[in-house]
């Protein structure tokens, strides 16, 4: 009898987790959950993207801790994480050769924290700051050359002093390279 338990756990414990291809017939989708053969999906399905292969593990049918992206070329494109779903910490996704793409904070599908994404030049584009509710606070923009071109701040509520609103960091000319409207 011992003998049966110990060899029905390992039995249990070595056998590998389903993957699927993305366009497996017996996957569907119902109310926002992966199923397979009509029921919730635990595993993972990986999708085949023009330019890479992305990876997703699922649990009872929601997406589930993490998903990754790598190029068809080799390397990682893109790592994010989720929770019963939803995003949930940081997302990260690079460029082929390794630079910089984006970083992304979430927190139960929304934004939180900061948020940056580069030109493939490596110098920063975008920066955003949220609350850890998904309010944004800050919201910068650079141009390719590295020049800061946006600089917005936001007011989360109206006790708050100072005064929100956007500043340009140069001219209308300068910005439309010389031509007027």
């Amino acid at each position: 009898m011992k003998l049966a338990i110990v060899a029905a756990t390992l039995l249990i414990a070595c056998r590998s987790e389903l993957s699927l291809a993305s366009g497996d017939p017996r996957l569907t989708q119902s109310q926002g959950r992966q199923l397979f053969e009509q029921k919730p999906f635990t595993g993972i399905i990986t999708e085949s993207l023009p330019d890479m292969t992305r990876s997703t593990r699922f649990v009872d049918g929601f997406e589930q801790g993490e998903q990754v992206s790598e190029f068809t070329t080799g390397g990682i494109a893109e790592r994010r994480t989720y929770r019963a779903g939803k995003k949930h910490g940081v997302h990260r996704g690079w460029f082929p050769g390794g630079k910089d793409r984006f970083y992304t904070e979430f927190a139960d599908d929304h934004y939180a924290g900061e948020h940056w994404t580069w030109y493939t030049n490596g110098k920063v584009a975008e920066f955003k700051k949220y609350t850890p509710d998904g309010q944004i606070l800050v919201h910068k923009h650079w141009r390719e050359s590295g020049q800061i071109y946006r600089n917005q701040v936001f007011a989360v509520n109206k006790t708050e002093s100072g005064m929100p609103g956007v500043k340009l960091c140069n001219t209308v000319k300068d910005t439309t390279g010389g031509r007027t409207q």
